[in-house]
């Protein structure tokens, strides 16, 4: 038995390729939608390990159906490529169709349903503390002790600093024209409503306290939300 495992490993290792590769790229999705969310830990969500199986185990099994391991195939870099552009490509997979006689069939209405769920598992536990959050800070960038400009001041140096960002020179050129037509905004009930905005949008959850703090925010309202 211990060596007709070993004997398999090399295919396990490779079946499950799509899914690591799927991992990562989906991860940039969900980083995205879920960036906004300052006191989201993925860790501690159900959503997410909902969200990690489904991403995980669907281009696997899409890639076994493809290329069933019984009988075993040769291990050739053929064999690995195949493993990776389906995870690579699994969000293109998704949107293909199958004809079966008149009809036609997708994974992508079940893989969304699924997806649904995780998300909706996410927005459960996170909606309610977040928009109390973003509409306390509004209020609290609007105090005449907040000092908008060093806070302005403050997140282009953090745009500038971001190596992500760097890589990204238009990406990067982008959030700079908003942080200047948020400095040139008026009056200061708009202006607050850019800052919130880009702050929201741009800014990392680990990096939410610092900028904060370089807005003046009460300390207040950081024990609140960050104690």
């Amino acid at each position: 038995m211990g060596k007709s495992l070993i004997e398999w490993l090399p295919y396990i290792a490779i079946a499950i390729l799509p899914g690591i590769v799927n991992i990562i790229a989906a991860w940039q999705e969900l980083n995205k939608q879920c960036r906004f969310l300052p006191f989201f830990k993925p860790h501690r969500s159900l959503g997410f390990w909902i969200w990690l199986l489904l991403q995980f185990t669907a281009p696997i099994l899409l890639f076994l159906g493809v290329n069933p391991l019984n009988p075993k195939p040769p291990i050739d870099l053929k064999l690995i490529f195949e493993a990776l552009g389906l995870g690579v490509g699994f969000v293109v997979v998704l949107n293909a169709t199958t004809e079966v006689g008149s009809l036609s069939f997708g994974l992508k209405p079940v893989y969304n349903f699924f997806i649904d769920i995780a998300y909706n598992l996410i927005a459960n536990k996170q909606t309610g503390r977040t928009a109390a959050f973003w509409n306390d800070l509004e209020k609290e960038l609007n105090r005449p002790q907040i000092n908008l400009i060093a806070g302005l001041n403050y997140l282009e140096n953090y745009f500038n600093s971001d190596p992500a960002l760097r890589r990204k020179q238009q990406e990067l050129q982008e959030k700079l024209t908003k942080l200047d037509q948020a400095r040139r905004k008026t009056p200061k009930q708009e202006q607050v409503k850019e800052i919130k905005s880009l702050i929201m949008m741009n800014v990392r959850r680990n990096d939410l306290t610092e900028v904060l703090n370089n807005f003046n925010c009460s300390q207040e309202l950081l024990n609140r939300y960050f104690l």
